[in-house]
This record gives structure tokens, sequence and C-alpha cells, in this order.
């Protein structure tokens, strides 16, 4: 008589390589031939200027204009000034 490991073997072998190919192909299927990812994510992040602590947002605010109207320089362009003041 046969263990019976031995004779549910194969059955497992067809049963695991169905399920391994299944999540091959769903894996794969955001995967160009050059394997570049081409699927599209959002991962619902706000953007740059929102995601800044309320603080820390007026702490650099206050620092570019006192760079802009005493020291004569610049870090942000006039847009990302604007987006840091009302986000």
């Amino acid at each position: 008589m046969m263990p019976i490991f031995v004779m549910i073997q194969p059955i497992l072998r067809i049963i695991h390589q169905g399920l391994s190919n299944t999540c091959i192909v769903k894996k794969l299927k955001y995967i160009d031939n050059d394997w570049n990812f081409t699927g599209a994510v959002n991962e619902n992040l706000g953007s740059y200027w929102t995601c800044i602590q309320g603080m820390d947002q007026k702490r650099w605010f206050a620092q570019e204009i006192y760079n802009q109207k005493k020291l004569q320089f610049k870090k942000l362009s006039d847009h990302a000034l604007m987006m840091l003041s009302v986000s």
C-alpha cells in the first residue's frame, strides 16, 4: 500500500502550479517586455504643499520672505511661494 502523501502529491503539485501561474500572470500584467512597470499607482496622497505641517509651513514662509526682503535672494519661485502661503 502506498503512503497517502505519495498519492496526494501529484494532486497538490497540479493545484500549486495552477495557483502560482495565476499569481504570476496577475503580477506580470503591469510589466512590459523591457521590465518597466506600467501600472497606475494611486496612494491618495496630497500634494507636497498640502502635506507640510502648519508650523513648518509658517516658518518656511517667514524665512523665505525674510530672505527675499532683507537678503535679496530667493530659494522659491513665485508660484512655489504662493502655493506655500495658501495651502
